[in-house]
């Protein structure tokens, strides 16, 4: 994989869904290497539910402490208004937006969710990846570095046996993909998923929904939040893969529910 940058030093990289899980640690990773980090997330001072840990200052702290830059602006994706304020804001603020990691995303594996699920899927992963790919695409444009990088399934393994147990939540994660990638032509434009379960938020709710161990067994953020700072550093445009098929992963993990 053929770098452009040698790191993210005084790059400005957008971080959705910041304040915890992936998100968090991609932030940090990206702070490491010395970007500036714009992270959105709803919660900014505390958590947007109850049932929720970790906020955007929390992350931020951490990022400071180590003398790295942080800037957490609070975003509620499916208000395309508070998406074009965080743009503005970042711009003030850095002058530039080099790239943008598409990392929030509301899950819900119902066969037949209510409406109100359904909207939230379709507006936060569907509506808020677009709004976050169209308000930075002009600066995305005129930036050396130029990278979209989506949290999302490889287009290569849409199905039925992935649309029919959860069809809502596949749509709207497979759409994520499409949109990222019909970008690629112009941008660098990436997706990527991991190939075994993560402890998140996410699965916390998979294991109690689905009773499997997708949180207890899950892997650490840390690597997969490695994988996405590889892509952004990188030349490559159109991928869509998962991060095993750019650094291994520990096979001791439980396969994601896209494998």
């Amino acid at each position: 994989m053929n770098k452009i940058v040698k790191n993210l030093k005084n790059q400005t990289v957008l971080v959705t869904g910041a304040s915890r899980g992936i998100g968090k640690y991609i932030s940090i990773k990206c702070a490491q290497e010395g970007a500036n980090v714009v992270m959105l997330a709803r919660s900014k001072s505390k958590p947007s539910h109850e049932k929720l840990e970790g906020t955007l200052e929390d992350v931020a702290k951490e990022i400071r402490n180590f003398g790295g830059i942080a800037y957490p602006i609070e975003v509620d994706l499916r208000n395309t208004f508070e998406i074009q304020d965080a743009i503005k804001n970042t711009i003030n603020e850095f002058g530039t937006v080099d790239a943008v990691v598409n990392n929030a995303s509301a899950i819900n594996v119902d066969k037949t969710p209510s409406e109100q699920k359904y909207n939230l899927m379709m507006d936060v992963n569907v509506k808020g990846t677009a709004h976050m790919i169209t308000s930075t695409y002009e600066y995305l444009q005129k930036s050396n570095l130029g990278h979209i990088v989506t949290i999302s399934p490889p287009i290569s393994t849409l199905s039925s046996k992935w649309l029919c147990p959860h069809p809502v939540y596949s749509t709207s994660k497979y759409a994520m993909t499409m949109l990222t990638l019909g970008y690629s032509d112009v941008l660098r434009a990436n997706t990527i998923w991991p190939k075994k379960l993560i402890a998140t938020a996410s699965t916390k709710m998979l294991e109690n929904k689905m009773k499997i161990p997708a949180f207890s067994k899950g892997l650490p953020a840390t690597q997969f939040a490695n994988t996405i700072y590889e892509v952004l550093c990188s030349d490559v445009s159109g991928l869509s893969c998962l991060d095993d098929d750019i650094l291994k992963v520990d096979e001791k993990g439980i396969d994601d529910i896209f494998i």
